[in-house]
């Protein structure tokens, strides 16, 4: 029978049951062949690995002149388009060949790579699904750690006497703790808390504490108030991207938002509903 082979079919074939309602399945898919093949590879993209093991000339070049500044592939003529899109399954059914002759060689790894089909299917309808989420808990959460912004970098500015002192500039705070007597080489977290623990200026300490403070805030502000309510779908929920080759250990990632590393903060997690 006929066999459906992608390169990150999970992603193609949830963006055609999103906009045209099509159900297709994966019945093959070079990127996780070659993550199971060569899981510390890092790169797994389809152009990249042609140009590696097939010695494929770059055909997607053409196109950057109607894609630059944000532009889309429906801005593409006809006739260009259906060359790209040519090369692309071309170029991927020979990948595919050159990988299946790989894995029929070392039966372990033909079975991981069938069980990561399994866990890449099982994923899309996770992806799918969705995530439901707490609106309220997500705009208190956003709220809360403005405020706590605010008012750390008000004290810092404060103890600093510099009334547009940014705690985002590692130059400033290397300045000013250069210049009261406690210079560092970095402004990392770790170095920050080192100092925090060892300084004996009262003055020092308290700026280190603020610093921390706002960091962590607006950590949890960009990264889980502001990000996962950027990803609500018209359905109330966030539907996160699960990438099976995300990591070279076997570990699962996601992204857009990530939804696998939540922080032990009860406030954090009251974002996601029931």
């Amino acid at each position: 029978g006929v066999k459906l082979i992608w390169h990150n079919g999970k992603f193609d074939t949830r963006v055609l049951n999103r906009v045209l309602g099509m159900t297709v399945p994966v019945d093959h898919d070079t990127m996780l062949m070659h993550h199971v093949l060569f899981q510390a590879a890092g790169l797994h993209a389809l152009k990249a690995l042609c140009k590696l093991y097939l010695g494929a000339d770059e055909w997607e070049g053409d196109l950057k002149k109607w894609t630059v500044k944000g532009g889309h592939y429906e801005n593409i003529p006809y006739d260009t388009l259906a060359k790209y899109n040519g090369l692309d399954v071309y170029w991927t059914y020979k990948l595919y060949l050159y990988l299946e002759a790989l894995l029929e060689a070392e039966p372990d790894k033909q079975r991981a790579y069938e069980l990561e089909l399994e866990a890449s299917a099982f994923l899309l309808k996770v992806e799918q699904r969705g995530i439901p989420v707490d609106l309220e808990a997500i705009r208190n959460l956003k709220d809360s750690t403005a405020e706590t912004m605010t008012r750390n970098l008000a004290e810092m500015r404060s103890i600093t006497g510099l009334e547009k002192f940014s705690p985002n500039s590692p130059k400033q705070i290397k300045e000013w703790l250069a210049k009261v007597g406690a210079p560092v080489e970095k402004t990392d977290v770790a170095t920050i808390e080192e100092l925090k623990a060892s300084e004996k200026s009262v003055r020092v300490t308290v700026f280190c504490a603020r610093l921390l403070a706002y960091r962590k805030a607006a950590k949890v502000n960009s990264t889980y108030a502001k990000g996962w309510e950027n990803a609500i779908g018209p359905d109330g929920r966030v539907h996160p991207t699960f990438k099976v080759h995300g990591t070279s250990t076997g570990r699962l990632s996601s992204s857009q938002p990530n939804s696998q590393n939540f922080p032990r903060n009860k406030e954090v997690r009251k974002m996601v509903g029931l």
